[in-house]
């Protein structure tokens, strides 16, 4: 009784299988050429700096425009296809070949890393630049860690770390680069000491435009008039008023040689702006 039983589940499951269809049959085997498509399509978006956003439009406006393609109509590559293709194909695969060139090469490389705020987290890219004769200066991300601590031997372990677990040299590092932060390059248990300490031939990379910013600061506080306070007051004074935007206007009608010029908003990082927004005023004064 029992194996008539059996048998009859094992016919069923027989018939179920002839009808049913394999999870196999959902997937959709994509041609050669459509996937070239999709990962040149990825590399075009990060090589022009576009948005995922923008990337994944740009699909969805190509099959309307190419309806008669069959490559176009094949290709599915919004947002999270994208990201996985930069981040598990693009970028492994450019950080490799880089990697590979500085070890078969025995290269010497510098290294730089800073601290970026990226909402409550505290990133640090590693950036490698190296020398070649055909391509001459190369620069490529090695690598990016989290240090919420931002200490010396936290910032020396994370480098150190990275090094390593891509078969690079401490020994071939020329020079390592980052702002004038003591943390980085005080005499004492900085970056910079704890690095030296296994090369000794290594040099200071600081910050030249830190450097630039420090001595435009310091000559300021030489001069009579408090520049970085002008600016700031003559932006607001412009910040929200049409009828003075319109008195502004008219004094550069005087001018022929100027079109009128908006006032500028300072940036956080002062040296990137002030200068520029020293040139308005002067525009103006003319």
């Amino acid at each position: 009784m029992s194996i008539d039983t059996h048998q009859v589940k094992h016919k069923t499951n027989l018939k179920n299988s002839i009808v049913s269809t394999t999870i196999t049959s959902f997937l959709m085997e994509k041609e050669t050429n459509v996937i070239c498509a999709e990962v040149v399509h990825t590399f075009h978006s990060i090589r022009h700096h576009h948005s995922y956003r923008s990337a994944e439009c740009t699909i969805s406006l190509n099959h309307k425009l190419f309806p008669d393609s069959n490559i176009v109509k094949k290709i599915h590559c919004a947002r999270t296809k994208t990201i996985a293709i930069a981040k598990n194909i693009l970028a492994p695969h450019s950080i490799d070949n880089d990697v590979t060139r500085l070890i078969s090469n025995d290269q010497i490389f510098s290294i730089s890393t800073d601290a970026s705020n990226k909402v409550n987290l505290k990133m640090f890219p590693i950036v490698i630049q190296y020398y070649t004769v055909d391509e001459e200066l190369v620069d490529f991300v090695l690598d990016l860690f989290k240090d919420p601590k931002e200490t010396s031997k936290t910032t020396y372990n994370n480098l150190n770390e990275s090094l390593k677990s891509n078969n690079l040299k401490v020994e071939n590092v020329l020079s390592y680069g980052a702002d004038n932060a003591s943390v980085n390059y005080r005499k004492h248990k900085s970056v910079f000491i704890n690095l030296q300490k296994q090369n000794s031939y290594l040099i200071k990379g600081n910050c030249n435009a830190h450097v630039l910013h420090n001595i435009a600061q310091h000559g300021l506080y030489q001069l009579p008039l408090d520049i970085d306070s002008l600016v700031k007051k003559f932006y607001a004074h412009f910040l929200a008023s049409a009828k003075r935007i319109d008195a502004l206007k008219e004094c550069y009608k005087y001018s022929k040689d100027e079109e009128y010029s908006k006032p500028l908003r300072q940036a956080n990082t002062k040296w990137l702006s002030l200068c520029e927004e020293m040139k308005r005023l002067i525009q103006l004064g003319k």
